[in-house]
């Protein structure tokens, strides 16, 4: 922006991609200038669970809303939600699926780092984390680097799948 910020205007932040602890806003201090803020970003999913951290300004009043659940008013302060996540299990993946739906996805990252050699806690698809890659584009491109071979792969992805839906 290049001008001063009224108080009709909502300033918005998306994070979906950055599971975080904690959000901090400057204030200009400014009492003509109480532009309301918002927030979101991607709730952290481990070991079963998903869990969600906010810290809300003491005085300000929000709502924090979970997944599947209703609303949560709250006011001020720090408040912590865990869960447990029965949703690991899905429908098996295909060359189509993107790479971030096994990232997202525990015990799919297990299943597929033992078939595909750990490349799923490394960081040499690392980027592929932040690009609509499938996972037929990742063989494809191992194949290119020739850190597997492409006629492998449905027989990799077959395992993968045994292993993740066990």
């Amino acid at each position: 922006f290049t001008a001063p910020l009224g108080n009709d205007v909502f300033q918005f932040s998306a994070f979906p991609w950055v599971a975080y602890t904690h959000i901090s806003h400057t204030d200009s201090g400014n009492k003509d200038n109480a532009t309301p803020l918002f927030d979101w970003g991607k709730y952290e999913q481990k070991d079963g669970q998903i869990k969600f951290t906010a810290e809300i300004p003491e005085g300000v009043q929000a709502e924090i809303i979970l997944p599947n659940e209703q609303p949560i008013p709250v006011t001020g302060g720090k408040y912590e939600y865990e869960r447990d996540w029965e949703n690991l299990d899905g429908e098996p993946f295909t060359p189509e699926s993107y790479v971030t739906e096994v990232f997202d996805n525990p015990k799919a990252v297990k299943a597929f780092n033992e078939v595909f050699g750990g490349i799923f806690t490394g960081s040499e698809i690392a980027w592929m984390k932040n690009e609509p890659k499938t996972l037929g584009f990742m063989a494809w491109f191992r194949d290119s680097e020739k850190k597997m071979k492409l006629s492998d792969f449905p027989d990799m992805l077959q395992r993968a799948n045994r292993l993740f839906l066990q």
